[in-house]
């Protein structure tokens, strides 16, 4: 016997139903609001580009260079009984060297004074010291182009009494080293976009743009120095006039080169 359902019992079915479709759509729309997604979205579907693919290539240039500058103390070391006479022994020479330089061409700018000392000397042989006299000593800083000129500013620092000739040194002026950077960076970069193409078509590596560059510049401290003193005041003759060399230094520069790889 079919068993018929009575109007009450169809309401709460009816009730029932609406109850659990409207409970899983609050659940869906809760859990969508929570995580930020739409509604009833049921997946995410996430794509990851990877752009990390690169290929370097380095250059360099290496340049040989006769230094341009250079740099010489000349100094001098007076004692004497009295503060007074050994600073005018002092000032006399260097009165006379700066003449002197200034008649060879030497600019003022180019005397640069970078010690002047007075001192007290004493004698400790006895039970108790014994004040001997006084020492200065003045020294001056040259700077020069001209390398003929640097051996005859030697040489004539030597006849008016300087007895101090100290951090004999060459180097690349301001100048020089902004353009030796320039035809290094040409080369080196020249040399670097060569290897790229050379090792990229060797490999079937097609190259993109170029995405970073990386240089370093090296210039070793080769610069030649000497250090002496002159005992007394030593005189120059035409036959033994000084001949200091500046030699050769090295400037090197690399580069390298980031490309996209397509």
């Amino acid at each position: 016997m079919e068993k018929k359902l009575t109007p009450l019992a169809v309401l709460y079915c009816l009730l029932g139903t609406f109850g659990v479709g409207l409970t899983l759509a609050l659940g869906l729309a809760i859990g969508n609001r929570l995580t930020g997604l739409p509604l009833f979205t049921q997946s995410l579907h996430v794509t990851n580009t990877n752009t990390n693919n690169y290929f370097s290539a380095q250059g360099e240039a290496t340049i040989h260079v006769v230094p341009d500058q250079a740099v010489v103390n000349l100094g001098i070391d007076v004692t004497d009984h009295t503060v007074k006479s050994a600073q005018d022994k002092v000032n006399q020479i260097m009165n006379e060297l700066h003449t002197q330089l200034s008649s060879l061409g030497v600019a003022d700018k180019d005397i640069q004074q970078i010690n002047y000392s007075l001192y007290p000397d004493y004698d400790w042989s006895g039970s108790e010291r014994r004040l001997t006299g006084y020492t200065v000593d003045s020294t001056v800083q040259i700077t020069t182009t001209d390398f003929n000129l640097l051996n005859q500013i030697i040489d004539i620092a030597t006849n008016v009494g300087v007895n101090h000739i100290s951090n004999i040194s060459f180097s690349l002026s301001d100048e020089l080293l902004q353009n030796l950077q320039k035809q290094a960076r040409q080369e080196a970069i020249a040399q670097a976009k060569a290897n790229a193409q050379e090792l990229a078509s060797l490999t079937g590596i097609r190259l993109g743009k170029i995405t970073d560059v990386y240089e370093s510049r090296v210039y070793p401290n080769d610069d030649y120095s000497n250090s002496f003193k002159l005992m007394g005041a030593a005189v120059a003759d035409t036959e033994n006039a000084t001949n200091i060399q500046a030699g050769e230094t090295t400037y090197q520069y690399s580069v390298s080169l980031s490309y996209e790889t397509l």
